[in-house]
């Protein structure tokens, strides 16, 4: 079987070192896509980019979380109050479980609607959508995994849910239980999904440099399995305004680094994996 490789580049739209990094990713890196987060400051300013750069391929991830303790943000919805999915200063909250104690089903519709008429509004299409900090699945706490699949289907977008779990880490086993049924339900729904999803999970340890990095990425590229593979990181140039929300800055500043690495692209070319988009990904299709 062939093996197809997407590149994504997660939280488009959180800043303006993220944006600027992805931009530059497109046009001279090994990026093939890129989700935007809408409810946050920069999104116009990210979508402004990618309707003048033809380069760029943008999906929406669906955001219902401010994780940052100095930087918020909140719903895109307007027109009604969504007060379930906000903490007590009217933002979105910082972790998942907390969301998920109590989310309302009708509240997480119309704030997916509004996010994604977010992007239509403006003139960009999605190309396919996943989800920040994973807070749909049913990983901490209840899923929304229907509500999503309803929202998907009506709009005509694939989704960021792996039909193997193989790479993907620790899931509740009720969840790893339903996974087939889960797939077979996105099929019948005309929902694409890849085969595996990988990423670099854990925060950086005092021992860990740029080169520990990309090798544990380019570990990944090698053994990526048949079928496609969605890899996801979260680049973003070094900035004061980076480093001032984000503990985790480095990681990200390595991340955008690697995906200009040309050891990247020889790995891949080597490997002979087809590096593809959310678009060109043979999803529906026979990989063989």
């Amino acid at each position: 079987m062939e093996r197809y490789l997407i590149i994504n580049a997660d939280d488009y739209g959180m800043s303006l070192s993220a944006n600027e990094a992805v931009e530059h990713l497109f046009n001279e890196g090994f990026i093939t896509s890129t989700t935007l987060m809408t409810p946050c400051p920069w999104a116009e300013d990210a979508i402004y980019r990618a309707k003048h750069n033809k380069r760029m391929r943008v999906g929406l991830h669906l955001t219902f979380n401010a994780e940052y303790d100095r930087y918020k943000w909140g719903p895109v919805t307007r027109d009604k109050p969504v007060r379930s999915l906000l903490d007590d200063n009217g933002y979105f909250f910082k972790e998942v479980k907390p969301l998920l104690d109590k989310a309302e089903p009708e509240d997480i519709r119309a704030e997916m609607e509004a996010q994604y008429f977010f992007m239509v509004k403006r003139g960009l299409e999605p190309t396919h959508a996943d989800n920040h900090m994973g807070s749909l699945y049913g990983l901490y706490g209840r899923s929304f995994i229907k509500e999503t699949f309803e929202f998907l289907s009506r709009h005509g977008l694939n989704f960021r849910l792996p039909r193997s779990l193989d790479g993907f880490g620790r899931v509740p086993d009720d969840i790893a239980g339903q996974l087939s049924h889960i797939t077979a339900t996105a099929d019948n729904m005309g929902i694409g999904l890849p085969d595996h999803i990988y990423t670099h999970p854990n925060a950086l340890t005092p021992q860990d440099t740029y080169e520990t990095l990309r090798d544990y990425y380019l570990n990944l590229i090698r053994n990526a399995r048949p079928g496609i593979t969605e890899l996801f990181l979260h680049p973003a140039k070094e900035t004061d305004e980076l480093k001032a929300i984000c503990p985790e800055w480095q990681k990200r500043v390595w991340e955008y680094r690697l995906m200009l690495d040309d050891i990247v692209i020889k790995t891949i070319e080597a490997e002979g994996i087809k590096l593809v988009g959310w678009t060109d990904a043979p999803f529906g299709k026979s990989t063989k």
